[in-house]
């Protein structure tokens, strides 16, 4: 039997199992705001409620060639050194990544070029 009839019939009836498809099927969004004045800035924000986190959403009022953006979810590095780009920026995790009620998005935004900017965040999720 070849690797495609092996995996059809893994499928029939079925899904991908987690973390590489969700488990969970009500979608919620929430955003935050940094209002940067230059360097290093932080937003947290703890989830309330079990979720799985599907992917992060970065958007900045003014663009420069060298700000960038890390993402932790809880103490593990999601996302690091990802530089901004002219458009806002979706960034779709390769496998779902749940999360406990408690659990900390923390976003790093690095305004290298030091202009006042704002930088809106919006987490995409499954409750």
């Amino acid at each position: 039997m070849s690797n495609g009839a092996n995996f059809a019939s893994y499928l029939v009836g079925g899904r991908l199992d987690p973390p590489f498809m969700p488990t969970k099927t009500d979608p919620y969004i929430e955003g935050t705001i940094i209002e940067s004045q230059g360097g290093k800035n932080d937003s947290k924000l703890v989830v309330t409620e079990d979720c799985e986190l599907l992917s992060i959403a970065v958007g900045v009022s003014d663009y420069e060639p060298k700000d960038y953006w890390n993402l932790y979810v809880g103490d593990k590095l999601v996302c690091r050194n990802i530089f901004t780009k002219d458009v806002p920026e979706g960034m779709y995790l390769t496998a779902v990544i749940p999360c406990k009620a408690g659990t900390q998005f923390h976003l790093e935004y690095f305004n290298v070029g030091g202009k006042p900017k704002f930088v809106w965040v919006n987490y995409q999720m499954l409750k």
